[in-house]
């Protein structure tokens, strides 16, 4: 059923939108994939539920919201093409995202340290632009955030939370405790009225559980009880209970990282504590330093994670510099332009030459000969491919199997 009784199934229109099949349900409403007949092309309605398009005012109030989230044009965010309704069916028509969630796809990739902290950084960078273009999501959660079929992070429904939020009754700092128990009972009986789920009270921030006023740094709390869960697969803050959960996020320090995963950079650390301090004064107050303290965590994971690969596929670098000195860097983007001269633009050229063929063929190497040293070396984005130059020509190395596989080039064949 839609809103006010109307019944939606597949093949049914909602204006110029023909639903295909539902994929999703929650607090928020009923998700469908749907065509958009005038375009052609598949979109995602979410139809919203009588209870929070009845009343005037929240109806004015989601309104601001689609417009403001709708003019945020990101790679890390879900584009919101537009609201419409059709028989009392009031919905939302938002890009449709082929992939999992966050929550989805780190079930697969449990302990890949690399992959959470790319996905973190994205979710950050796209945090960053709202929060810069005055949007503030109030509901992050793994739930909220896809992973497209590329790897790409695409966060869901910005701003559209604040249809769930009450009125503005007490303040995000401070306040008595008779102020805060009567804030989370109200908090507690508005959510189970809007259908909200368990899970959405477990990533609020201490401001949000007391009523108070709601900005960009709540979502940076929201944000690191994500990451926290990306990282351990536990929640900083849990209990038996909604109030109990509530509870202990306005009181609890959550359990140190490196608990459950002793491997865990101590900058890691710091980032999580100030993301999840209690006052909202105390955290971030600028997203993008925080997308800062990110990129400067990552490229130093991605160097360590490199050094580590190079020692244990066999392959020594001989540069006589440190290895992250300027002249390491260089000779490794080097490699990189040659693979994808190779790549985009010798290969394609071979079948246009009749006397020209690619050999592309597995080679026994020892490692780093001492007549013939290996001069750069570069790692696949991806982790799973090594590729290093010496005198003779570029290898690629699978490092899974340790296979090497080299560029040759037969005569006869020459650039044109």
């Amino acid at each position: 059923m839609g809103n006010d009784g109307v019944t939606l199934e597949p093949g049914k229109h909602l204006l110029h939108y023909r639903l295909i099949e539902k994929i999703g349900e929650g607090g928020m409403g009923v998700v469908w994939k749907a065509l958009d007949t005038e375009l052609q092309r598949h979109v995602a309605l979410k139809v919203l539920p009588p209870e929070l398009t009845n009343n005037e005012e929240r109806r004015l109030r989601f309104q601001r919201e689609a417009q403001a989230s709708a003019a945020l044009g990101h790679a890390n965010i879900a584009v919101i093409h537009g609201v419409g309704e059709d028989g009392g069916v009031r919905f939302l028509a938002m890009e449709y995202v082929r992939g999992v969630t966050l929550r989805q796809h780190m079930a697969g990739n449990a302990g890949d340290q690399r992959e959470w902290l790319r996905l973190a950084l994205q979710v950050a960078e796209g945090l960053a632009h709202a929060h810069a273009n005055g949007v503030v999501h109030r509901d992050l959660k793994p739930d909220n955030v896809m992973v497209t079929t590329e790897g790409q992070v695409k966060i869901l429904d910005f701003g559209l939370a604040k249809l769930l939020e009450p009125r503005p009754g007490l303040e995000g700092e401070g306040g008595s405790r008779a102020d805060t128990e009567t804030a989370l009972d109200t908090i507690s009986r508005e959510l189970t009225r809007a259908g909200k789920v368990y899970g959405t009270v477990s990533y609020m921030s201490p401001e949000q559980a007391r009523g108070g006023a709601i900005d960009a740094r709540s979502d940076l709390f929201s944000f690191g009880i994500t990451l926290y869960e990306i990282v351990t697969g536990k929640l900083p803050f849990a209990g038996d209970s909604a109030m109990d959960t509530l509870s202990a996020i306005l009181r609890a320090r959550p359990e140190p990282v490196v608990a459950s995963k002793p491997d865990t950079p101590a900058e890691l650390q710091r980032i999580l504590d100030k993301c999840l301090e209690k006052e909202p004064r105390d955290r971030y107050q600028d997203t993008r330093d925080l997308v800062v303290d990110l990129r400067r965590l990552r490229r130093e994971t991605d160097s360590q994670a490199a050094q580590r690969i190079e020692t244990t596929s066999g392959v020594q670098v001989q540069t006589g510099k440190p290895r992250r000195s300027a002249l390491g860097w260089v000779a490794g983007a080097l490699v990189l332009v040659a693979i994808a001269v190779a790549a985009w633009f010798v290969l394609p050229r071979l079948g246009q030459s009749p006397g020209a063929q690619r050999d592309l063929r597995p080679v026994q190497l020892t490692a780093n000969p001492p007549g013939n040293p290996i001069t750069a070396t570069a790692i696949s984005p991806d982790g799973k491919y090594l590729a290093y130059a010496d005198y003779e020509g570029i290898y690629f190395r699978l490092l899974s199997s340790g296979e090497d596989h080299r560029f040759e080039l037969e005569e006869g064949f020459c650039f044109r």
